[in-house]
């Protein structure tokens, strides 16, 4: 989490499609994606601005934040980078890699 103040107050946040959720896979659908080891199960903490995310942390199963990389596309979303603020994002769990 910012250890610096900031305008932006963290608040929690639930609202990601992962990969078990089939509009996760659809290009077509404009949504945060999160690619994490725990899904949405373990608590993520964000901050945004006009409802665009700018920066999130996941904790890991001790309870520690881990800031998440926030990729430069909403990968496999396509349609959301017109949007104001760039639209909505996809976060990954740092040095997470799927089916590893």
């Amino acid at each position: 989490m910012p250890t610096e103040p900031s305008p932006l107050a963290p608040f929690d946040n639930q609202n990601f499609l992962t990969p078990t959720d089939l509009d996760y896979w659809n290009p077509f659908v404009s949504a945060n994606r999160l690619t994490s080891p725990f899904g949405t199960t373990n608590r993520i903490v964000c901050t945004g601005f006009h409802g665009v995310l700018l920066d999130c942390w996941q904790a890991d199963r001790n309870g520690q934040p881990h800031k998440l990389v926030k990729l430069s596309l909403d990968f496999p979303g396509s349609l959301g980078a017109s949007l104001p603020g760039g639209g909505p994002g996809h976060f990954v769990y740092p040095g997470f890699i799927p089916g590893s």
